[in-house]
């Protein structure tokens, strides 16, 4: 009998460990779910992003290359006038 409640002894207190730890591993679970779910957002809000980005640079590129163009047309249509002005 003596040597039963020396096991008891020594086992409730592990016992109650692994109980804790058992809520705890829940606890964490949730919270790594939570915050993969996070990251997922988080990533599909910057490809999101990445994708606008690359969609405005086009355009801005497409606008550039426009400016240059029109610049030209103006400087060459200036320099007519001002070869007809002469005349």
């Amino acid at each position: 009998m003596v040597k039963l409640y020396d096991v008891h002894k020594k086992v409730e207190p592990l016992k109650k460990k692994v109980e804790e730890m058992e809520k705890i591993t829940k606890v964490k679970k949730i919270e790594l779910e939570e915050t993969k779910n996070l990251v997922k957002t988080l990533t599909e809000q910057l490809n999101e992003a990445n994708e606008n980005s690359k969609k405005k640079k086009i355009r801005l590129d497409e606008l550039s290359t426009q400016a240059r163009t029109m610049e030209r047309r103006l400087n060459a249509a200036e320099k007519l006038l001002s070869g007809l002005g002469r005349e």
